[in-house]
């Protein structure tokens, strides 16, 4: 197998940056992950509730994912974020929640799938995330695809992503947590759909 370097780029950002970008940008700001929304949507599997971590003002659990079932729960940790979504879907206001993944129990979440959409490239312990997971659950996330890199090997995308993925990079860092059972490129991303080792 070919090693691959992994790049730590940036300190990772706070809630603040976050809030403030949820501010500025809502809703327009995720048309351009529609393709990806619709075939993530596409993939999950309806028994069980879904868990959406990372949802920020809830564009995929309001737009797509209630659409397939209202048997979810979306969290973020920006108090914002889930604000707007509660704004923008007050039907679904009692499907989102503010709280921090990181010092969430997630092992006892043990049927229906976890979506991770644009979440794990932007923090630093993605790999806890994953770890945290209950054994045998169905996992859908995504992650930049081939980001272009700058003369230092560092991500030229967004100025918030921690590392660059290739389809080795991501097999070497998230392979002996999660069954990959599908690698999809959609545009700008890779789609992943897993199993929790």
């Amino acid at each position: 197998m070919v090693k691959s370097k992994i790049n730590n780029i940036v300190s990772e950002m706070g809630i603040d940056f976050y809030n403030s970008i949820f501010v500025k940008k809502s809703k327009r700001y995720f048309k351009r992950y529609e393709k990806l929304y619709n075939r993530a949507t596409e993939l999950v599997q309806s028994k069980g509730t879904i868990l959406e971590l990372g949802c920020g003002t809830g564009v995929f659990a309001g737009n797509y994912l209630s659409k397939k079932t209202q048997d979810f729960l979306a969290i973020d940790f920006s108090n914002v974020g889930i604000g707007i979504a509660k704004t923008n879907y007050p039907h679904l206001a009692n499907k989102f929640k503010c709280q921090d993944i990181r010092k969430m129990n997630l092992k006892d979440w043990k049927s229906g799938n976890v979506i991770m959409l644009e979440l794990l490239e932007h923090i630093d312990e993605d790999k806890e995330i994953l770890k945290n997971l209950c054994s045998g659950i169905k996992v859908i996330f995504s992650v930049p695809y081939n980001e272009k890199v700058n003369s230092k090997g560092y991500p030229m995308g967004w100025p918030t992503h921690r590392r660059s993925y290739s389809e080795i990079v991501l097999r070497e860092r998230y392979g002996n947590l999660i069954c990959l059972e599908l690698i999809e490129k959609i545009e700008h991303w890779f789609l992943v759909l897993g199993r929790r080792l």
